[in-house]
């Protein structure tokens, strides 16, 4: 993909969003109008919904409404429903065989991004044409409030703990490439993150990231969030070091 070729006036999709649902329909169109309110055109993107078995009556209601209308705002979307709960990686990777774009963007569907997400992410591709994904700086927002500027990549530092966030725009090609996401189950029940595991499978291959130091992307924490995710990475982490 030689992204200094690319037109950005042709017809061709830039950024495919995949947004797999499960039961968070309350901050579902918090997460749409961030997309919807870009700095970009919004004709080069794609919103691919996927409904993960969700037992509440009222984000299935949401995504009902959304899947017959074809539309939120000046958004197209794309409504896939899971016969059976696949998780958020399998269901990320179910809507990648559906995407179109050149770069896949994963939104986990209560985050939100700012304005120029896109933008600041296209031009950095079109600087580092040969990255294979862009990493925003973070803004945490909910249980805890924080903002974590996105480091320099650093292969060794990535394979010990991961600080990019599953939200880092990255090339379709590499996507299908690495197959996708995983999730690995570990000792004593220890879950190895689907996006870390992808990052560390992607060092393996000579795929590498560049950062934006900016701020641009939201991540909403919760207490079970915060304390399963931090205690699973730092054991994680020594069981590595």
């Amino acid at each position: 993909m030689n992204l200094n070729n690319y037109n950005i006036n042709s017809n061709k999709i830039l950024f495919s969003f995949i947004i797999p649902v499960y039961n968070a329909g309350d901050f579902l169109f918090e997460t749409l109008d961030s997309i919807n309110e870009q700095d970009f055109d919004l004709t080069k993107l794609e919103v691919i919904i996927v409904n993960d078995c969700s037992t509440d009556e009222n984000t299935n209601n949401i995504i009902d409404k959304l899947s017959s209308i074809g539309t939120y705002k000046k958004l197209k979307l794309q409504i896939i429903v899971n016969k059976v709960n696949k998780w958020a990686a399998e269901s990320r990777n179910i809507a990648a065989k559906n995407a179109i774009g050149e770069f896949i963007v994963c939104l986990d569907s209560d985050d939100v991004i700012d304005r120029d997400f896109l933008k600041l992410s296209y031009l950095t591709f079109l600087a580092y044409p040969n990255a294979s994904w862009v990493y925003p700086s973070v803004r945490k927002f909910g249980y805890k409030n924080q903002t974590d500027i996105a480091p320099n990549y650093n292969a060794k530092n990535l394979f010990l703990q991961n600080y990019l966030v599953i939200t880092s725009p990255v090339k379709r090609t590499v996507w299908n490439k690495l197959k996708g996401q995983k999730t690995y189950n570990l000792v004593n029940g220890i879950n190895h993150y689907e996006d870390w595991d992808f990052w560390q499978r992607a060092i393996g291959k000579g795929y590498y990231g560049v950062p934006s130091k900016k701020v641009t992307f939201n991540y909403r924490q919760n207490v079970k969030s915060l304390v399963t995710r931090s205690e699973e990475e730092g054991t994680i982490t020594t069981l590595m070091a």
